[in-house]
């Protein structure tokens, strides 16, 4: 039989969307390297193109793979207990429509539980967006999910769903080409 995690790897290398439980709420995801899977997963949350997703790596090296080397002030922040996604200015490897051209990419380092097992596994970052319709509440829980929003994807992650998440969505912390430190969601 295959593992839940084999499974949405599947999904995610198929194009395919996800409902799953992140490091902070529940989220829907894709392969970030996918622009036709992204696109959907804008369409499933009737989300404005103009608003950009945030992107979910398993490790430092995977980041620095996308981002190129790490200032001391990021590094000091993601080792933090609290969740934090980090926007970089300059990302390589996602797809173009993950974001808007001079906005810059919001990442986040996942170091526990399924979201990270599933990234690592997956070897590439996977985005994450609330797993609500735009406007609509961000679910902090399993039960707090759309029946509507779960019928529109892939695949729902049912693993771990009493205890997988905090409720609370990350922290989002701007740091400028010149170091400069801005945090915009506390």
């Amino acid at each position: 039989m295959i593992s839940e995690l084999e499974h949405c790897k599947n999904i995610l290398v198929a194009g395919g969307t996800l409902i799953y439980p992140t490091d902070t709420i529940w989220g829907i995801g894709c392969d970030a390297s996918n622009a036709a899977a992204v696109e959907l997963v804008y369409k499933i949350k009737k989300r404005s193109a103009e608003k950009p997703l945030l992107l979910l790596v398993s490790s430092l090296e995977m980041l620095r793979s996308m981002v190129g080397s790490l200032s001391e002030q990021a590094l000091k922040l993601i080792n933090e207990d609290r969740p934090t996604t980090i926007i970089y200015p300059r990302v390589s490897g996602i797809a173009e429509n993950v974001s808007l051209p001079g906005m810059g990419v919001g990442i986040r380092l996942v170091k526990s539980g399924f979201c990270h097992d599933l990234v690592q596994l997956f070897g590439r970052a996977i985005t994450s967006t609330s797993a609500n319709f735009s406007g609509a509440p961000s679910p902090g829980s399993f039960v707090d999910l759309s029946e509507r929003l779960k019928a529109s994807v892939s695949h729902v992650v049912t693993e771990e769903m009493e205890t997988a998440t905090q409720g609370k969505a990350s922290r989002i912390v701007l740091i400028s080409e010149s170091g400069e430190l801005k945090i915009l969601r506390d």
